[in-house]
Order: C-alpha cells, then structure tokens, then sequence
C-alpha cells in the first residue's frame, strides 16, 4: 500500500484501495465472506491488487544501504511496531482478565511469526514482511527478463501449494505469489485496455471461470479457498486488470469515503484487527450473539482507527510508527 506521489496521484487507484480495505476489514471481522457468488468472490483479489499497485509504482534500485533503511522505514518499522501494539493489546486483555500479566505472550510473537510471517493478534501485518522481500527481490528488475521472475515465482507458489500441507512458513508461497502480481503489476501498467475488443475479453474470461469453475485465491495461505488454484491465479489477474480499468473511466466511482480510505489504507491496515480481537477478547463472554459480537467489534474497531487518523493528522512527527 505504497505512496505513489512520485507521479500525478491516481485518484481511481486510491478508490479502489478504499473499496478493497473495507472488504478486507469486514472479511477479518467475520461479516463479509468470500464464499462463491457473493460479493467476497467478484473481488476475491482484494489483497492481490495491493501487490499489483505496487508493482506499477516500481522503479529498479540498487540494493545499497540507503535503500534498505528506505524500505525498512516504509515497511519494516511498522512491522516491528504494530505486531508488538497486537503483542501489548494481548497482554492488557490478558491482565484484564486474569489480573496479572502473562509475559510469555511477547517472546510468542516471534515464534508465531516465524512460523506464519505474522503474530495471531496482528495477522494482517504479514502484508509488510512480504511486500519488503518482494522489493529485494525485484529491486534490479527493469522490465526484461520477466519470464524468469515469472517462472520462478510460479514455480515456488506452486511448489509449495501442492507439497506443503500445514498453514506454517506459508510465507514462503505468498511471498513468490506476491512476486508474481508484482511483476505483472510493472508489465502491464502501461498496456491499453481501452478498445472494447480486449475489455471484453477480459470480462469473458472473468466471467467463464466466475460462473463455470468458481475459485477463489487466498495470497496469505497460498491456497484457492475453493475451485482450481491456477484458475483462482489468472481470474484474479485478469479481475485486477478489469476493476482498474472500470474506476479509472467511471469518474463517479471515486467518491469522497474510498478516496479517505484508501488514502489511509496502511493505517486501517495495521491497526484494525487488535482493536477487534481486544474488543471480543473482552466480551466474548457475554450474551451477544455471535452476529452482533462481530457486528459490534467492527463498529469499535473502526472508531478507532478513525480517532487514529485523527492522532497522526495531529501529530504528524509520529508517523513512522506506521511507515508515515
């Protein structure tokens, strides 16, 4: 979810960001799903299309120092930050209900993310880990050769998709996926899609594998939620392509609410689901249904992360905490 203010800022680009963050938000908060034909499935590539952005934005670097503390301000410092904030939320709720503190709870965020790329209390965050090590990868990437980085990429998600069984070191197919949709991403920033002839080929084909094989990818697990993992692959390349290119003609789809939340897309990021998991944490023992538990933990998370965009709008020195 990276600036891209080194061009003349895209405003379809940040609508689309908006629209794909709520999706994504109201997927971890258990109220969207992406079961087949509901809305969770047109846009099944939500978090692909970040990978993907990013790509258009690329520009070939040399793996130098000033390079990596570049990166590593954008994205590993708030990494670190927000998977300890995940940490001592956990914690606070454990001492809220226990009345003491179960210190073991932070060296296990190590361990959780060795083994899945991300602690369980700030899962998203995996989505920084591996957007760092798609840029190292393809940091002297300039457009040649990109059948190899293809290649290679599809060779280790498909690699580890069919040969690796557990939800452990997932990162490493979601790290060659991300690759792939990053390439992709640079590759065809610049293709025209505009003539009706290849806009409604790309909708045929969306179409064909929507209603006759449905599938579904998820980048975290590497894994086609359902139907056929390769065909979850080119439906989700092919859907990016086409929701870019229906925001950027409808004018009207960039509406003042996308734009703020896109344009604030890291912060909901990074912070949404700590706020959540505390508020059901904390009264997962009550009465509520399971519906308006979901319901209200989302409605407490939101407020948040608006009252956080608030503090950081206010205290602009403070943004590094999460790659300001």
């Amino acid at each position: 979810m990276e600036n891209h203010s080194r061009r003349e800022r895209d405003l379809s680009l940040d609508a689309i960001a908006g629209l794909f963050i709520i999706l994504m938000i109201f997927q971890h908060f258990n109220i969207n799903t992406r079961a087949p034909f509901t809305i969770g499935h047109i846009f099944m590539f939500n978090t692909s299309w970040f990978f993907f952005k990013s790509g258009m934005f690329h520009r070939p670097e040399r793996i130098d120092k000033s390079t990596i503390v570049k990166w590593s301000r954008r994205l590993m410092v708030p990494f670190v930050t927000c998977s300890l904030f995940g940490g001592i939320m956990a914690l606070m709720c454990e001492r809220i209900e226990t009345g003491h503190f179960n210190l073991s709870i932070l060296p296990g965020l190590v361990g959780q993310i060795c083994m899945f790329g991300a602690p369980w209390w700030n899962i998203p965050v995996w989505f920084l880990l591996t957007l760092f090590v798609v840029k190292v990868v393809t940091a002297r990437y300039h457009g040649r050769n990109t059948w190899i980085y293809v290649l290679v990429s599809l060779v280790i998600c498909l690699g580890h998709h069919y040969m690796v069984n557990t939800g452990r070191f997932n990162y490493i197919g979601n790290m060659a996926l991300a690759t792939l949709f990053y390439v992709l991403g640079y590759k065809t920033k610049d293709m025209d899609f505009s003539s009706h002839k290849s806009l409604y080929t790309l909708a045929a084909v969306f179409v064909i594998i929507f209603f006759i094989y449905p599938s579904a990818l998820d980048i975290w697990s590497n894994k086609a939620l359902y139907g056929n993992y390769l065909l979850s692959i080119l439906s989700a390349v092919v859907g990016i392509m086409l929701v870019n290119r229906i925001f950027k003609v409808c004018k009207f789809l960039q509406i003042k609410p996308l734009l703020f939340m896109g344009q604030n897309a890291m912060l909901f990021l990074v912070l949404h689901v700590p706020f959540y998991l505390a508020f059901c944490e904390l009264y997962g023992r009550t009465n509520l249904a399971y519906s308006t538990m979901n319901w209200c933990g989302a409605f407490v998370s939101v407020v948040c992360c608006f009252a956080m965009c608030l503090f950081f709008d206010r205290h602009k020195h403070l943004k590094w905490i999460i790659g300001g």
